[in-house]
């Protein structure tokens, strides 16, 4: 293995505090850290990081007693050979774990250059949590956190226009930012606090949303190894992370002035309107993916990486990707070809290395919230189904079909899911009615959220997809498919 050392590793100058970082975990460190960092170096930001410790897994003692510094180590894949990236990272100025030190907490909030809240947690909040307000202790939920918070900054500086905060979120969940701000209000109501600092709240408080895609793959015993060998470095936080493949923050225009990251290296966009990038993001990686499973399984495929190595599941990932999701999201071809290239990128580099059966978890519901949405959209938009959409959906009801009895595969799925089918497959033994079972089974409201035999043409297209399965196998369905592509549009 090759390993590229940055050249300086020195520490930063001392920066002013502008971003309290809400999370010390790996996650937060290889993307907020290591993006403040490179906007550091690259640009004349000049800001540092107050990392606060949010759970009782977190490492801010660690971080401390490494002066906030820590290594991320990025693999770069080429044909002939694999080098790896160590980068020191030296934007944290110090981390905080506010239920051991609360008043160290207070002291950041009343940073005169403090502008920033960016976070990252494992588990979001989704729903609101009632609880009694406290200034001399960390509030219980995340949202109760960022309120009081503001609040006792809005209370330091009096109101003051100019020390409001941009909170930009790097969770997973759609449109967080929009959550955490209706949660917030919330609280203010519940507390019963000032009108005016509602009114603070949103005139001079903004809240972005943001969707990011990098790969964090943890602390790597080999790697610290070889620093220590090489640099006679112990650091007890190195962390292996991917490359970072994108950060989409919708925020107002005046925020890429004050946090410029899109004048680093870094894939980093500010857009006016998420919605389509994250529509992309999580029909491509991981939906692309999830469709493809059980077509995989029943194909007798062991591994993703046979989206590439098999000319017929590369067809169909290909035609599912370019024709049937492409036209669904209105962003430029060229966008969306760059990210069909980074998942490409990613599975040959084997950063998705896994079976099928690992990456199936819990189908139905992704089905629900992501392929049948689409299937509807896909409709209006051609007037006809989506050919690999509908063989997934096929697919996943006739492998399905013994789980209950024997789950030999392993899949991730609700037993009384399984149950359903086990019996729906058993009536259909019986009475022989495929057009029947099929229709039962479409009939599913409590399974898929809606009846999907309003869905013009599905009834019978999967009834006649079930019957090629049945008889001929998952082959003879692909080969149609695949001959399907060819001589279709």
């Amino acid at each position: 293995m090759n390993y590229l050392y940055e050249k300086n590793n020195q520490a930063s100058p001392s920066f002013p505090i502008k971003i309290l970082q809400f999370g010390t975990n790996p996650i937060s460190r290889s993307t907020i850290s290591y993006a403040i960092d490179l906007l550091n170096k690259e640009t004349n930001f000049r800001g540092s990081i107050i990392a606060l410790q949010l759970n009782q897994t977190g490492n801010s003692a660690q971080l401390n007693a490494q002066n906030g510094e820590f290594h991320i180590v990025t693999p770069n894949y080429t044909k002939e050979k694999t080098t790896y990236n160590f980068d020191l990272i030296t934007s944290i100025n110090k981390a905080i774990n506010p239920k051991i030190d609360f008043e160290e907490l207070i002291k950041t909030l009343e940073q005169p250059e403090l502008r920033f809240f960016i976070s990252y947690q494992e588990k979001c909040e989704l729903q609101f949590s009632e609880e009694r307000y406290t200034d001399n202790h960390l509030q219980y939920s995340f949202s109760a956190i960022i309120t009081a918070a503001l609040y006792h900054r809005y209370q330091f500086f009096q109101g003051d226009p100019n020390k409001g905060i941009i909170y930009i979120p790097c969770e997973q969940e759609f449109r967080y930012g929009d959550k955490i701000k209706k949660h917030i209000l919330q609280h203010i109501y519940s507390w019963d606090l000032e009108t005016s600092f509602f009114e603070w709240i949103e005139k001079y408080c903004y809240f972005t949303n943001t969707l990011f895609d990098r790969t964090v793959k943890g602390f790597s015993e080999t790697h610290s190894h070889k620093l220590y060998k090489d640099l006679h470095i112990h650091d007890n936080l190195l962390s292996v992370a991917e490359k970072f493949y994108l950060w989409i923050i919708e925020c107002p225009e005046f925020v890429k002035g004050e946090l410029p990251l899109e004048l680093s290296s870094l894939n980093i966009k500010y857009v006016d309107k998420i919605d389509d990038f994250y529509h992309l993001k999580h029909l491509l990686l991981p939906g692309s993916i999830n469709i493809l499973a059980p077509i995989a399984i029943l194909y007798n495929s062991n591994n993703v990486n046979d989206i590439l190595n098999n000319k017929y599941l590369n067809l169909i990932f290909k035609h599912y990707t370019i024709k049937e999701i492409f036209p669904l999201i209105h962003l430029s071809n060229e966008f969306k070809e760059r990210y069909i290239t980074s998942i490409e990128e990613r599975i040959r580099n084997k950063s998705i290395d896994k079976s099928w059966t690992e990456i199936i978890h819990n189908p139905s519901g992704s089905y629900k919230s992501s392929l049948i949405p689409s299937i509807w959209k896909y409709y209006h938009y051609h007037g006809k189904l989506p050919l690999v959409m509908t063989l997934s959906l096929t697919s996943y009801i006739y492998l399905c079909k013994d789980l209950f009895i024997d789950n030999d595969l392993n899949i991730s799925e609700e037993l009384e899911n399984l149950y359903d089918f086990h019996s729906e497959w058993n009536l259909y033994k019986t009475n022989n009615d495929l057009y029947a079972f099929t229709k039962n089974i479409l009939s599913w409201q409590h399974h898929w959220g809606e009846n999907l035999n309003n869905i013009p043409g599905l009834t019978l297209t999967i009834e006649k997809q079930l019957k090629l399965l049945i008889e001929a196998g998952i082959d003879r369905n692909i080969k149609n498919l695949t001959h399907s592509f060819l001589y279709s549009d």
